[in-house]
């Protein structure tokens, strides 16, 4: 059987795992919220031991991570383009 543990941030902003078997099924969850994400991270250490499980963004976690840095890049080259590199 092929596990992975997918993570994601939920709207209150918690981090939270699935462990999601090979036919795409949860088995487990977090069953709560992480404040930090290395707080979770730590949590799911001790849950895997020395199995080696792959932990993974989910797909909606990917996402997210994509249009973060979609408007990190939109925000710096209008900073640029607007100026904020000026000569004093």
């Amino acid at each position: 059987m092929t596990l992975r543990i997918e993570y994601y941030q939920d709207k209150r902003n918690e981090w939270r795992w699935t462990l999601v078997a090979a036919n795409h099924k949860a088995l487990a969850d977090s069953g709560e919220g992480y404040k930090n994400q290395a707080d979770m991270m730590h949590a799911l250490a001790l849950i895997r031991g020395t199995t080696p499980i792959p932990v993974v963004p989910s797909a909606t976690q990917r996402q997210r991570m994509a249009m973060v840095a979609t408007l990190a890049n939109a925000r710096r080259t209008t900073t640029i383009a607007g100026g904020g590199l000026r000569n004093g």
